[in-house]
């Protein structure tokens, strides 16, 4: 942070950045995937964003960083929760299970949420920082990224 700048307006400021980025690349990012049918693509794209938001803050610590970090990470997250969410409507089973199936998604979506500060404890107190909590996010931001290849049936 600048000298002088405390915690709370440094979120002042990194919130509004992160916020008008990702309406901004909801807003298009579901157009584009609309306009050209294209969801994997944009779901892959926006992972790989993700991934690349998250070696920003791994490589510096500087302020300018996390402000490009935070107009990045909105622009991933956006489009990645836009599309995405069309994206697993497309490939339910049954329409008539629909309800069941969007439940058990919201599930599957809570669980690592539980587990993740968790986990992230564990990898920022055996790495002595987080460095290395940005490396493996990104690492399965990629992970992520490439798991929407084999999906069949959608373009």
């Amino acid at each position: 942070m600048p000298d002088g700048m405390e915690p709370e307006a440094a979120v002042a400021v990194l919130m509004p950045l992160t916020s008008v980025a990702m309406v901004a690349s909801t807003v298009l990012g579901g157009w584009l995937s609309d306009k050209y049918d294209r969801r994997k693509l944009f779901v892959g794209a926006s992972a790989l964003l993700s991934a690349i938001a998250l070696v920003i803050p791994a490589a510096s610590t500087s302020w300018t960083a996390m402000l490009a970090f935070a107009v990045v990470n909105g622009l991933a997250f956006g489009c990645y929760m836009a599309v995405d969410t069309a994206l697993v409507t497309m490939v339910l089973p049954k329409a008539e299970d629909a309800a069941r199936d969007m439940g058990v998604l919201n599930i599957a979506n809570a669980g690592p949420q539980i587990i993740a500060p968790f986990i992230a404890s564990v990898i920022v107190s055996v790495s002595g920082g987080y460095t290395a909590l940005f490396v493996v996010a990104a690492l399965l931001a990629v992970a992520g990224a490439l798991a929407v290849k084999p999906i069949r049936g959608v373009r």
